[in-house]
């Protein structure tokens, strides 16, 4: 398996993968020795043999192989029921077929051997959401920030589910929460992305603007807080930007319109292919 890891190593993918099978064949014939041993003592050798198994489908995943991975990472779990990775690894997988249920199902494994799994819990609570089962989405994102409230994708998902459900007055206690676990909480990018999106949310958009404004440089959550602002600019009879206006054609709506413009002109190209970005790029001239 050394072996193995050092062809890896200098791109030697050939003898790589033979040095895996070699290795797998070997494990599997200490483990037919191994009958009659201490359980522990086999568990060991199961978990080993599991990792090559995990190496192996990984490697067939990235080739496209996608039915010799999928068997790669079952036999995985069949030598170990708890391989973390292995059960990840088949989530992903089944969430790209558009098999939900399965995934949902590999979720919930994972998360019952691995309750702080934040990958899995993410990935079930995004499913619950796809699947309209709001409630139970909400209670996924809730778990997760309680075991790490600077989650800020979380959060900004959780606070757009309770908008949903007509329930904004229960996202303070998560900002509170995030500030307690951490003082340098507040000068996150993702902290000001979150108390943007709950002031929008919240029918305050001058706050929202000011809070976005301070995500907008950002590398990850810069693109969602420009779009954000594009929007609260586009819709101020909505938002209450500005105050009562009688003509849409006004020097503050023209000046809202060129600052929407400048703020979509600033969104990284590689994110510019997005169908909102498509959808607010439509703006008349």
């Amino acid at each position: 398996l050394t072996i193995a890891r050092v062809y890896k190593g200098n791109g030697d993918i050939e003898n790589y993968l033979e040095g895996l099978m070699r290795a797998l064949d070997l494990q599997k014939q200490l483990l037919t020795k191994l009958r009659g041993e201490l359980p522990e003592t086999i568990q060991a050798a199961r978990d080993k043999a599991a990792g090559i198994c995990f190496d192996l489908a990984e490697h067939y995943q990235k080739g496209r192989k996608f039915e010799k991975a999928i068997e790669l990472y079952n036999e995985a779990l069949k030598n170990s029921d708890t391989h973390s990775k292995s059960m990840l690894a088949l989530a992903k997988m089944h969430l790209a077929d558009g098999n939900l249920d399965a995934c949902q199902q590999q979720c919930v494994l994972l998360l019952k051997h691995n309750p702080d799994d934040e990958e899995a819990s993410i990935m079930l609570a995004e499913l619950m959401f796809h699947k309209e089962n709001y409630d139970n989405s909400i209670y996924h994102f809730q778990q997760l920030l309680d075991r790490n409230p600077t989650h800020w994708g979380a959060l900004s998902q959780l606070i757009g589910l309770l908008r949903r459900a007509g329930r904004l007055e229960d996202v303070p206690k998560y900002f509170t929460a995030a500030e307690t676990s951490s003082a340098k909480s507040v000068m996150d990018p993702g902290y000001h992305y979150c108390k943007g999106l709950f002031a929008r949310y919240s029918n305050d958009p001058r706050e929202a603007l000011k809070q976005l404004n301070l995500a907008r440089k950002d590398g990850k959550w810069g693109t969602p807080s420009l779009l954000h602002m594009v929007e609260i600019y586009l819709n101020p009879d909505n938002d209450g930007v500005w105050e009562e206006k009688d003509n849409a054609d006004t020097p503050e709506s023209r000046e809202a319109l060129a600052t929407a413009r400048s703020l979509l002109s600033q969104v990284r190209q590689q994110d510019q292919h997005s169908q909102r970005f498509q959808v607010l790029v439509l703006l008349p001239h």
